[in-house]
């Protein structure tokens, strides 16, 4: 169980899930009133990544991740990390600098926000939004899912597209596709008087 916390600033390379990685029919997670934002990865699910397993979440704000993320995304990195002290941001900068110039059209990375695949989902009043797939097509920018039945929402949601998974949206929910994009009105993270340690 995750509760009251922010996933983000983490890079996955070549394997799925930027933020979260669950995999196994054993494996649970339970996510409330949390934030996955800004993470990325060069596969599938760029905050969170499900194979098989079981993901709640509630309360929870999925936004800003990124899916196949595997060309130069250096200069997105660095407007994502503007008001991170660089002692944070510098080793994953460049990690991901160095792999600048590879191919960004293997269409591998579906999912920006969250990718299932055989896994159950269940999210309730929950924003999934300004996520991207940086697939160079068959776009998924929020939500990718290989099983509709398996993606529950359980009312008041807003997902920015939900063009990668057909669910059943809930009564209360908003929800976009990728030609009418649902806007969650979010800002990016910053920092609000904290320190880092």
């Amino acid at each position: 169980t995750v509760d009251h916390s922010t996933i983000a600033f983490n890079v996955s390379k070549d394997e799925s899930g930027g933020g979260i990685s669950m995999s196994g029919s054993s494996s649970t997670a339970t996510l409330t009133n949390s934030t996955v934002s800004t993470n990325f990865t060069s596969v599938n699910g760029g905050g969170i990544f499900n194979s098989q397993g079981t993901l709640t979440l509630k309360n929870v704000t999925v936004t800003g991740n990124h899916a196949d993320s595997d060309a130069a995304i250096s200069a997105i990195l660095n407007a994502a990390f503007g008001q991170v002290p660089d002692e944070i941001k510098a080793p994953i900068v460049d990690f991901v600098s160095s792999e600048a110039g590879l191919p960004n059209s293997n269409n591998q990375g579906d999912g920006g926000g969250i990718g299932n695949i055989g896994g159950i989902v269940k999210f309730e009043n929950t924003i999934l939004a300004g996520n991207e797939d940086d697939s160079a097509s068959t776009i998924k920018p929020d939500v990718y899912c290989s099983d509709t039945s398996a993606f529950t929402s359980q009312n008041y949601n807003v997902v920015g597209s939900a063009d990668g998974c057909g669910f059943a949206v809930g009564a209360n929910d908003e929800v976009g596709t990728n030609a009418a994009l649902k806007n969650a009105d979010l800002t990016a993270l910053q920092l609000n008087g904290a320190d880092f340690a």
